[in-house]
């Protein structure tokens, strides 16, 4: 059940917060309404979470906006636009912080990282890869500091710049990087998680890209084995890209036979997780039939007649 709102911090005036004309006590209120800020992003309660704009020109005269803690506040800030959905505000405030902090010479500190990490998710969304690829490369020696180059979330962020790599056609450095994330979660969790399976489709679609049949048909039949006798789980998203990438690369090689009843079973899944309006659904419908197509099973590519169900 989603917690109850407290929407009341929204309206209540700024000196409800900061009362006090005392630069210490002043410091110290905004602090406190620093944290209340993070609980409410931590809770997802981004509405109440808008209070912390209402305290930005109290937080730059109270530190200066040159100051550590204004960075701090204005990184709080694109936080809460990004999770908003509002991109141009999450730039605005993670770049302002940035330069702050690059000019106190504290590009070890936490937030100039988590700043570099919503640029990163900014950059991706707007399909802008050769930025993100570059900001990702200024954060990962910045994450092997923190945490150290075993650490999962380290490995996380290298799989994302295999991924990227990937996109923007360097196919090399994807695969050199991949195939030390894959070994470095080998070695950390073993290879029994969906973090594993997940570099190995990963490195499926890389060597899909390069043309090496055996390697990626390896990855993808790995990958699909673990959720079905490990996991035993089949009925989700990433089982679901399996099969159709797996059919994809079987197709690819006119193996028909093999990417049929791939095909078929992504079917019931798709219709699980999307519903029997959705495209995805649809498009899946219309890929059976071109694969009937070209195996000259016309029969079965023709639709169904009006009102009949459809038997997979």
């Amino acid at each position: 059940m989603r917690p109850v709102s407290f929407a009341f911090f929204l309206f209540l005036p700024l000196s409800a917060f900061c009362q006090s004309t005392d630069s210490l006590t002043v410091r110290r209120e905004l602090d406190s309404l620093k944290n209340l800020g993070n609980q409410f992003l931590d809770e997802e309660k981004w509405d109440d979470a808008a209070v912390i704009l209402h305290a930005e020109e109290v937080c730059r005269g109270a530190f200066g906006e040159e100051s550590v803690p204004f960075a701090e506040w204005l990184n709080l800030e694109a936080r809460l636009y990004l999770n908003k959905g509002d991109l141009q505000n999450t730039t605005d405030r993670s770049q302002r912080s940035q330069l702050i902090l690059k000019r106190a010479g504290k590009t070890t500190h936490p937030v100039y990282m988590m700043n570099l990490l919503f640029l990163i998710e900014v950059a991706y969304t707007v399909g802008d890869y050769q930025d993100a690829q570059d900001l990702l490369e200024e954060t990962l020696p910045l994450a092997a500091k923190q945490w150290g180059d075993n650490h999962i979330q380290y490995l996380q962020y290298k799989m994302n710049l295999g991924i990227l790599y990937r996109i923007n056609k360097q196919l090399d450095r994807s695969e050199e990087v991949l195939v030390e994330v894959i070994e470095g979660i080998d070695q950390a969790m073993g290879q029994e998680n969906e973090f594993y399976v997940g570099c190995l489709v990963n490195l499926g679609l890389l060597y899909s890209d390069i043309g090496d049949v055996e390697r990626c048909e390896r990855a993808y039949l790995q990958a699909k084995d673990y959720y079905e006798h490990i996991l035993k789980s089949t009925e989700n998203s990433t089982y679901l890209a399996i099969l159709q990438n797996l059919g994809i690369h079987y197709w690819e090689l006119k193996a028909y036979e093999q990417v049929e009843p791939l095909y078929r079973e992504s079917l019931p899944i798709m219709k699980t997780l999307f519903g029997s309006e959705n495209p995805d659904y649809a498009g899946g419908l219309i890929n059976l039939g071109l694969l009937y197509l070209d195996m000259h099973k016309y029969e079965k590519a023709e639709p169904p007649p009006s009102g009949s169900q459809i038997n997979l």
